[in-house]
């Protein structure tokens, strides 16, 4: 086939053979690029159900479009009736070559698995089993992307009409690989491919496989009925690990992850935490998540005539809440990620699953007037049981009594015993009016949707709810961060904006002197006047005081970010998930942290999480392209920076966008044009802006204009050196420039001297 033309691909070089199939690769002859060219076996050539399952690998393939599965571009078939299979080149290696020279460290193959995973999931999404998962099928680029190979057995079944190419009992796919239920011929499901991810994991840490014979026969009765030899495994590796391990080499289906979801879930904490042992892993061999002391409060059902009164259910379900999450040995799910569960209809065991807690607190509240009923019960997901069950009567005036006698109720009924200060928070109540408060929540709903007119009724509902509470310091805090806000988000750069935040971080401390909301809030703001170390410092105040609010957890994050501490940053996103797992922002901020170590690849997972959950957040479609431009995928990078300048074309994140595509594209002219006034002001007053449009100069090869901005980037706080150093490759062009390199050591110094 060497040197031969099939249709406009002239073969280059054999690559490697399979079972039923030889790759070469091959050069475009049209589009000038390099592909990968798989021909069927000449000797099944006349084999209809082996060129039927060729045929199926490029339906099953080419119907999934994700970064972890190779792309097929064509299928064809030669003058004398062989099939043919055009699929991207990718230079890299198999797992299967990697694992040739040894085992594989613990935070390379979780991220292998993690990517595997993602492609995987998105595979079982659309109805389609891989079943034949094994290290010669990963492929793991020199970007570090992995790639899943051949879908050759993989199982269709879309729209309720499954394809079927064996008959019942035939047994596809590698012996070693095989879950018990397909060495069997039984039926096949999602948790097969889990299975088979299973053995590759334990292969990678432990250089062989956990199941082995001298023949098929005795692999598959090794599969069947061995235990899994721990023994193999590194003696130090993590138990987190190795209940992975577990749970997903589990013989019984019952037993093993259900869903691919369920698995990333565990490798992500594993990774956040550098293959350590982190806090709330699903366990190997229970159906239901080890989530002692963690609860879920239901958003309480308007059950009153009047369904304006939504506002009342939803103040006594954030007041019970906010009582809770002061509660150190709780694990409490925010605000925010229970509100997105009002109109859900799943079942409570699997809302509980979801989320990873064990106890479900529901109920409902009638208001007739003055008049006042409470119902609530506390169920244990993990086993179906009431563990209690009240009804409150009262009026309006009784509605904070009632609210702390449930919040003693969970208490005693979890078997928690309460602290001085944990027993005197029970008892107090930020805001006392309810009607304050359900301003207060939809206030600081507004301000993380990153838009003006968010920001605007944001304004209105916290200067609504001050009319009643006038004098209240969470108030007035929130009121501060949707002004500061207006900056964060580049939507203004005026310095009025940042001295209003100021005025009522103020009047929080002359309120309350040591308030955790007046830290955080004169905290971001100090960040934004480039006082950076200052504005961490009272960040880890406010952390201090309140381990779980939302917001701190977050902007601190973001801070160890920028200044080069991302490993200092995963407890703290890990946490901010625990208590906030549906808030669609948060599913990025482990992705920012791999963002500032480099680790592009692994981003792009969270990024299209946070984007699939609200695709209407600027700022998260902005980095994501961003984070694909530098994973090497630059269309696709640019189709998502060019969707936001369609969608919001006067957003600061859409000419942020609309930037990069110049630079991209080498329009020098044009990103001159952009970078007016305006858009220089804001970008002066985050350290993440600066480096941004310092990126954008580099990538057109102007280095005066890329210096200055890193500069900038510096004086506001960036001190990620290794990052700026060595790992993003849009700033290549100025390495080894001697200016950019005295600059490097200035931020060298200060990322030395930043301690966490």
């Amino acid at each position: 086939m060497v040197g031969q033309t099939v249709g406009q691909y002239r073969v280059l070089g054999k690559i490697g053979r399979g079972g039923m199939s030889v790759v070469y690769s091959a050069e475009d002859v049209d589009l000038h690029r390099k592909v990968a060219v798989k021909f069927i076996s000449t000797r099944l050539t006349a084999d209809e159900a082996a060129k039927q399952r060729f045929i199926q690998e490029a339906r099953a393939a080419s119907a999934l479009d994700h970064q972890n599965i190779c792309t097929i571009h064509q299928i064809g078939e030669t003058d004398d009736g062989r099939l043919y299979l055009v699929m991207a080149y990718y230079q890299g290696e198999t797992v299967g070559q990697k694992i040739r020279r040894g085992p594989i460290s613990v935070e390379d193959a979780l991220g292998v698995v993690y990517q595997v995973a993602n492609g995987l999931s998105r595979a079982h999404e659309s109805g389609i089993v891989h079943r034949d998962i094994k290290p010669g099928n990963i492929m793991v680029t020199d970007r570090d992307e992995v790639k899943i190979l051949d879908f050759g057995i993989a199982k269709l079944a879309r729209e309720g009409a499954e394809m079927e190419l064996t008959q019942p009992g035939t047994v596809l796919g590698t012996a070693a690989y095989m879950s018990p239920e397909q060495a069997s011929g039984r039926e096949v499901n999602d948790q097969t491919d889990i299975w088979a991810l299973g053995v590759v994991l334990f292969e990678m840490l432990a250089g062989e496989r956990p199941f082995q014979g001298p023949h098929p026969a005795g692999i598959i009765h090794s599969i069947l009925y061995d235990d899994l030899p721990e023994a193999a495994l590194p003696a130090d590796l993590a138990p987190g690990v190795r209940r992975v391990l577990h749970r997903a080499l589990a013989k019984e289906r019952s037993h093993r992850y259900a869903r691919m979801k369920e698995l990333m879930t565990d490798l992500g904490r594993l990774l956040q935490d550098g293959g350590a042992d982190p806090v709330g892993l699903l366990p190997p061999t229970q159906a239901f998540p080890n989530v002692n002391r963690s609860i879920v409060v239901l958003p309480f059902a308007n059950l009153s005539p009047d369904r304006d009164s939504d506002y009342f259910s939803d103040g006594l379900t954030d007041e019970l809440i906010t009582d809770l999450s002061n509660i150190r040995a709780l694990r409490v799910i925010s605000r925010t990620s229970t509100n997105r569960l009002k109109e859900s209809q799943d079942d409570l065991r699997s809302i509980a699953r979801s989320l990873n807690v064990q106890y479900v607190l529901e109920g409902g509240v009638r208001r007739a007037g003055e008049s006042l009923r409470v119902t609530a019960k506390l169920i244990d997901a993990t086993t179906d049981s009431l563990l209690w069950a009240d009804k409150y009567s009262g009026t309006m005036e009784d509605v904070f009594a009632i609210q702390e006698s449930l919040s003693r109720k969970i208490v005693e009924a979890l078997k928690v015993t309460l602290s001085v200060e944990e027993d005197r928070a029970l008892a107090e109540h930020p805001i006392t009016d309810v009607e304050a408060y359900e301003f207060y929540l939809r206030g600081k709903q507004e301000v993380h949707r990153y838009s003006e007119e968010a920001l605007d009724r944001a304004l209105v509902y916290l200067q609504n709810g001050l009319k009643i509470a006038p004098e209240n310091a969470l108030m007035i805090s929130a009121l501060g961060q949707v002004y500061w806000q207006f900056v964060n988000a580049g939507i203004s750069s005026d310095s009025m904006y940042l001295q209003k935040a100021e005025e009522c971080a103020q009047k929080v401390f002359e309120i309350e002197p040591d308030s955790p909301h007046g830290n955080r809030l004169l905290g971001i703001i100090r960040i934004h006047q480039g006082q950076c170390l200052e504005g961490v410092r009272l960040l880890q105040k406010a952390l201090a005081t309140s381990p779980n609010d939302t917001d701190t957890l977050a902007f601190l994050t973001t801070c160890y970010g920028f200044m080069g501490r991302p490993s200092a940053g995963r407890p703290l996103t890990r946490r901010l998930l625990e208590v906030d797992p549906l808030t669609p922002i948060y599913q990025c901020w482990p992705g920012i942290l791999s963002l500032m170590d480099g680790r592009f690849s692994e981003a792009l997972g969270y990024f299209m999480k946070s984007f699939r959950m609200d695709p209407s957040n600027p700022m998260v479609r902005c980095i994501h392209g961003q984070v694909l431009a530098m994973a090497e995928q630059r269309e696709r990078g640019l189709e998502v920076f060019e969707s936001l300048r369609r969608d919001m074309p006067e957003n600061f994140f859409a000419k942020l966008s609309e930037l990069y595509c110049y630079a991209l594209a080498g329009k020098v002219d044009k990103a001159r044009e952009l970078v007016d006034e305006e858009l220089s002001a804001v970008a002066r007053t985050d350290p993440f802006y600066s480096w941004n449009l310092a990126e954008c100069f580099a990538l057109l090869g102007e280095k005066e204009a890329a210096l200055e901005w890193l500069r900038q980037a510096h004086n506001n706080g960036f001190y990620n050196y290794p990052l700026l150093a060595e790992k993003d490759p849009f700033l290549e062009s100025l390495r080894g420039d001697e200016a950019f390199d005295a600059l490097l050591l200035e931020v060298k110094e200060s990322w030395e001297a930043f301690e966490v």
